[in-house]
């Protein structure tokens, strides 16, 4: 049942005095794009663009700096498009004057897609607080993640983008020591408040190095530990998958441990080699041992730890991009950034719009 039918028949059952009393509210609710879960208020009107001015700002290279403005006329919702490079659509539909935007109907402007939503005023009141909590929750999740890392000897960079307002997905690094680095991308199953609690959970548990008689600088030991404290039966049925990596500067010498997880990608000159050992995600089968390799990382030599959003996701073309086309895409342009792989695959993606979490973590070493 919809939250439409569920008020109308909530409606009709009252006495025509009360009808009269209910006050309407239309509300713009971004579905799909980077801004996904914002909701918007329409009052007299709202401008709509890539503009700081705009009271809907979407950050999105195909959307026009005005775009578009949504108007509110004897309660009725009316798109114009203010010649917009791209254009203003309405159900598919690309508007060439003012056009009715119904209830349900959907407003692409860009890579981004918002529905119209009509609700009392109560319920919208509602749904404005719950998408300010989503976005505190949202800005308390990307605050764990640490700035990158710029040294002589080593340099982290990152990219992380939720394909929903709160996502299962987290990527950090930490000093263990004077010498030795811990690095870790970690995707919770599903998306959402639960998924994102449950990831920041373990990304503090690993920050803080708090699992009890742990070796942090062993990652066979730290993923078997997660696996201990974090067993899918005691938190609501969801497990991780991670990668977990232990580097040490001076010696070049890197450990590393993954659970169900994508293969990191080591890159030297013109060979990639993928780093990875088998074991099954982390909460799913308690008491099990983890195995853990090593590997070298030489100068000049990047290693690239990401999770399976960055490569898994349906093309503008409708096939599907693979781990294979991604690792041939990272050989051919082995000195982009972790933002200009990030800008080039959403480029690719269809609409321009991740399916899955984004986490893509880089770590280069110095001469």
């Amino acid at each position: 049942m919809s939250e439409h039918d569920s008020t109308d028949r909530t409606i009709t059952s009252l006495p025509l005095s009360s009808e009269r009393e209910v006050e309407w509210t239309h509300v713009l609710v971004v579905v799909e794009g980077a801004s996904a879960g914002e909701r918007f208020v329409l009052g007299r009107e709202l401008s709509i663009g890539r503009d700081p001015t705009c009271d809907v700002r979407l950050v999105d290279r195909s959307v026009s700096r005005l775009h578009c403005r949504v108007s509110l006329a004897e309660q009725r919702a009316l798109v114009t498009d203010n010649g917009s490079t791209n254009g203003t659509f309405v159900d598919g539909v690309r508007v060439q004057d003012s056009t009715v935007l119904k209830p349900g109907a959907l407003l692409q402007i860009g890579d981004h897609l918002l529905r119209h939503d009509v609700c009392t005023t109560a319920e919208a009141a509602r749904e404005v607080e719950l998408a300010q909590d989503l976005r505190k929750a949202r800005e308390y999740v990307a605050a764990l993640i640490p700035a990158p890392l710029a040294r002589a000897d080593v340099r982290i960079e990152w990219a992380f983008q939720p394909c929903a307002a709160l996502g299962g997905d987290l990527l950090g690094y930490h000093w263990i020591d004077d010498a030795r680095l811990a690095l870790y991308v970690l995707d919770v199953c599903g998306h959402g408040a639960g998924p994102a609690m449950h990831s920041a959970s373990v990304f503090n548990a690993l920050r803080g190095q708090t699992l009890p008689h742990t070796d942090f600088a062993a990652p066979a030991q730290v993923l078997s530990a997660l696996n201990q404290h974090f067993a899918m039966e005691r938190h609501g049925g969801m497990y991780l998958t991670m990668w977990y990596g232990v580097l040490e500067p001076r010696t070049r010498r890197l450990s590393f441990a993954s659970a169900g997880h994508p293969p990191a990608l080591l890159l030297e000159g013109a060979r990639s080699t993928r780093l990875a050992t088998k074991s099954p995600p982390i909460g799913v089968s308690e008491g099990r041992r983890f195995t853990q390799a090593q590997a070298e990382i030489r100068a000049g030599a990047r290693l690239w730890v990401l999770s399976d959003g960055v490569f898994e996701f349906t093309s503008s073309d409708e096939s599907v991009f693979s781990l294979d086309e991604f690792e041939r895409g990272l050989l051919e342009t082995p000195r982009s950034s972790p933002s200009d792989v990030q800008r080039a695959l959403q480029g690719r993606a269809k609409r321009g719009v991740f399916e899955d979490d984004f986490s893509m973590l880089t770590v280069s070493m110095g001469p």
